[in-house]
């Protein structure tokens, strides 16, 4: 065959080789604004362990450890967003809610139940069938419950303007990053914050086409109020978070996994030479689909 007959060939050929050279760009938005009466399967697991150590001069006098974990499967609906579109008060028609702590299971909230969450008076509240949630039952409901608290978005913290192709990174925006934190009474410069954010990849989940987003977040130094007779001497926090993003950006997200560990150090404030260290870790997967 002659070069003149290939050449359309050829033509081609190279057209599709350029093509695939020149990488897709996507616009990166973790926000998806909720709308009142939205309704969404929702499941999520946590774990939460503690391990609290107290020494005096290099030798252990006591160590203690706490572990359990919390499994929730509920129909979500949305009842109050704020100005950005997240969600400020929800309710949870449950399926199941438990903890466990080893080979003990009990229900934080039984089956048929209604667990609504709201944010107001900068705090977090947490109902079950109306009546207030206890203490044990408000802590592990707010590890997989997520309300807005009016700080930042995780756009303002986590995003990036503009258009980023799979394997870009870019880094987490400081500021936001201690304001997003200050509610939960961690206090940190902007200075000892780093961090960053990667576009992994393309997938496909739930029927819709998903950017994959991971990111990393580091807090150097960070001071936290103590009760007791103990002093705050020193402390540091890691977080890092995925998820599934779908390209539809009225999507809501897929899929969220977010891992945290805080270290504490202190010192007896009664007692010369007694030092306390506490580390705590916090992982959470949390699944949506709508209804």
């Amino acid at each position: 065959m002659s070069l003149r007959k290939r050449f359309p060939f050829l033509l081609l050929a190279l057209l599709f080789a350029a093509t695939g050279l020149t990488a897709q760009e996507y616009s990166i938005k973790l926000l998806r604004p909720l709308t009142v009466g939205a309704r969404s399967n929702y499941t999520g697991q946590a774990m939460i362990r503690e391990t609290t150590t107290i020494a005096k001069e290099g030798q252990v006098l006591n160590r203690s450890r706490e572990e359990f974990s919390i499994d929730l499967k509920a129909i979500r609906e949305i009842l109050a967003v704020d100005a950005q579109g997240r969600g400020t008060a929800m309710s949870f028609s449950v399926v199941y809610c438990v903890k466990a702590i080893g080979n003990k299971v009990k229900d934080l909230a039984p089956r048929g139940s209604v667990i609504k969450a709201i944010f107001k008076d900068g705090k977090e509240h947490f109902t079950i069938d109306g009546q207030p949630a206890g203490v044990e039952a408000s802590e592990a409901l707010s590890v997989l419950l997520v309300i807005a608290d009016g700080g930042p978005t995780n756009d303002q913290i986590f995003g990036v303007s503009g258009k980023k192709k799979i394997g870009d990174s870019w880094s987490v925006n400081a500021e936001h990053a201690v304001q997003g934190f200050a509610s939960t009474g961690l206090k940190v410069a902007a200075a000892d914050v780093t961090g960053s954010v990667h576009l992994k990849e393309k997938v496909s989940a739930n029927g819709s086409d998903c950017l994959v987003i991971a990111g990393d977040m580091n807090f150097s130094k960070l001071t936290v109020p103590l009760p007791g007779d103990f002093l705050f001497r020193g402390g540091q926090l890691q977080y890092q978070f995925s998820g599934k993003f779908p390209l539809d950006q009225t999507t809501e997200t897929v899929f969220e996994k977010k891992t945290m560990t805080l270290t504490v150090e202190a010192e007896n404030r009664k007692e010369s030479g007694i030092k306390l260290r506490s580390v705590t870790q916090q992982e959470a997967t949390i699944r949506q689909s709508p209804i």
